[in-house]
């Protein structure tokens, strides 16, 4: 429990780390103007309908980033169930983009990106990770595995009982496993 717990939160602050990153090499590349407060709400309004489109990209992609890096990191280190992780590491990406999204005015269009961008993200990192959606959640039967006795008679091998592991029901010969 106590590895889990730690995984989340793990994921988390490695998330918020590669935004930050990302976000500071964004900076090097479109320096923000001299002497901006990035405190005053009126202020950050005005630079961001002025920012070219590379800089706000860097900020989508850094979302991104931040949330496969920290997905991928809490789901190996974590014992879990790796959906899970995916979900913490998802989610507190999406609660931070949207306070960041309704704090400071962005484009309809930047908006839709980041938030797309978080949700594939989060997919990503956890397929990157070796895990899955829930059978439940898939749309996938969930798979049974099978027994198969065999018996050898005159010479050839033949399924003799082939019971499902699952439920206890003898399977269709279609679905059973010679051995």
């Amino acid at each position: 429990m106590g590895r889990n717990i730690g995984a989340g939160i793990a994921g988390v602050v490695i998330a918020g780390l590669l935004v930050w990153i990302v976000e500071k090499i964004g900076h090097a590349v479109y320096p923000p103007p001299f002497g901006l407060d990035f405190a005053d709400p009126d202020a950050m309004r005005a630079y961001i309908a002025m920012l070219p489109l590379g800089a706000l990209l860097f900020v989508a992609a850094a979302w991104f980033i931040g949330t496969v890096g920290g997905t991928f990191a809490a789901c190996k280190l974590g014992t879990a169930r790796r959906f899970i992780f995916a979900l913490v590491v998802g989610g507190f990406m999406l609660v931070a983009t949207a306070i960041n999204l309704v704090m400071i005015p962005h484009p309809m269009w930047f908006s839709a990106l980041g938030i797309a961008g978080i949700v594939f993200g989060a997919w990503l990192g956890l397929k990157l990770s070796g895990g899955a959606l829930p059978e439940a959640e898939s749309g996938r039967p969930a798979r049974t595995a099978s027994r198969t006795t065999t018996a050898t008679v005159a010479g050839r091998t033949i399924p003799v009982a082939c019971r499902s592991r699952a439920t206890g029901k003898a399977m269709k010969p279609s679905a059973r496993t010679h051995r």
